[in-house]
């Protein structure tokens, strides 16, 4: 685990600093605030009276996901009648020109789910061979919590 980038950890994904709790050694929240930096000064975090009983109700045990990065040569196989609507609807889905760039040239991480959106999609347009990914790697990935 101490492969661990904080890097990761968004401003919406607390982290915990509270060695009394139960499930610390198998808690990802735990593990990210073992490996905050020195230079992180402030950050939200779970307070301890998120511990009901044996089970802290913030929890997330530790995991990692595979994602996937850059999908650049994806379009070396396309014709180019599929070129403009494949690259359209990966902009609509992916948010915006700027956020489709980032992923395309692998500056974000693709999601499990969005790996099988892409993928779902050259599928439709008759793409069996499927999409060509720069890299995959396994990271561990923070929930986020609306507060």
């Amino acid at each position: 685990m101490d492969d661990f980038d904080f890097s990761i950890v968004r401003r919406t994904s607390p982290v915990c600093f509270n060695s009394q709790c139960p499930s610390k050694d198998h808690c990802l929240r735990y593990l990210a605030g073992l490996h905050a930096p020195d230079g992180v000064e402030v950050h939200l975090c779970v307070m301890p009276k998120a511990i009901k009983g044996e089970r802290c109700r913030m929890y997330q045990k530790i995991q990692t996901v595979r994602v996937a990065y850059g999908f650049s040569r994806s379009f070396d196989a396309l014709l180019k009648r599929d070129d403009t609507p494949i690259r359209k609807a990966l902009v609509k889905y992916l948010g915006c020109k700027r956020s489709y760039y980032w992923y395309l040239r692998g500056e974000k991480p693709l999601m499990p789910e969005q790996q099988a959106w892409i993928e779902n999609l050259f599928r439709q347009r008759g793409y069996e061979g499927g999409v060509i990914y720069d890299r995959m790697d396994d990271i561990y990935v923070l929930d986020s919590v609306a507060y």
